[in-house]
């Protein structure tokens, strides 16, 4: 698997068929599974249905992943992310090194699964190769700008927060207005 990310919104995850799943246990010992939504080789997002608690930071035991019946992933991963939808839990995850590249439960026959399995490698790293170089440099010098933001704006609300409670709600305002003036033309 690449660092580009698989997209199972589009009908790849349905729950019936168990195509495309994550299943872990939680920190209480809980044992759940959750549709993949997008994965990444270092992110996962899924959905859990049912009434469940989970937490950011939340280490994930025995976390496994499944992509078209066949094991992909066994690990570990830390929620990063939980949204509460009601019925339903958007979570997202940082794995741990736990990837099943090839498939060794299917070694019946080395050749073809070694051929089959570097034939698909190739085909998933062509897809990425014919990306211009230049695009792929933008996204990368991006995706490091808004890290970097991140990190400055996480440091910026912590500053926030330890206003007295009177003239937080005006300097928050304040710097919400000045920050999207500065920053709109970064972006652009």
């Amino acid at each position: 698997m690449s660092n580009a990310a698989l997209d199972f919104s589009e009908g790849g995850g349905q729950a019936g068929e168990n195509a495309n799943l994550a299943s872990f246990l939680t920190s209480s010992g809980q044992e759940l599974q959750g549709m993949v939504l997008r994965l990444t080789r270092q992110l996962i997002a899924f959905e859990v249905y049912g009434q469940t608690i989970l937490h950011v930071s939340e280490v994930l035991g025995d976390f496994k992943i499944q992509h078209h019946h066949r094991p992909i992933f066994s690990g570990k991963a830390t929620l990063t992310s939980v949204v509460h939808t009601g019925a339903i839990l958007v979570c997202e995850a940082m794995l741990d090194d736990g990837w099943l590249d090839v498939d060794l439960f299917n070694l019946q026959k080395p050749n073809q699964v070694i051929a089959a399995g570097f034939q698909e490698f190739l085909a998933r790293w062509e897809r990425f190769q014919k990306i211009v170089p230049e695009y792929k440099l933008v996204v990368s010098d991006m995706q490091s700008f808004l890290l970097e933001l991140r990190q400055w704006l996480e440091q910026m609300e912590l500053a926030v927060r330890s206003l007295p409670t009177g003239d937080r709600n005006r300097f928050e305002r304040e710097l919400v207005s000045e920050l999207m003036q500065a920053a709109t033309p970064a972006v652009s």
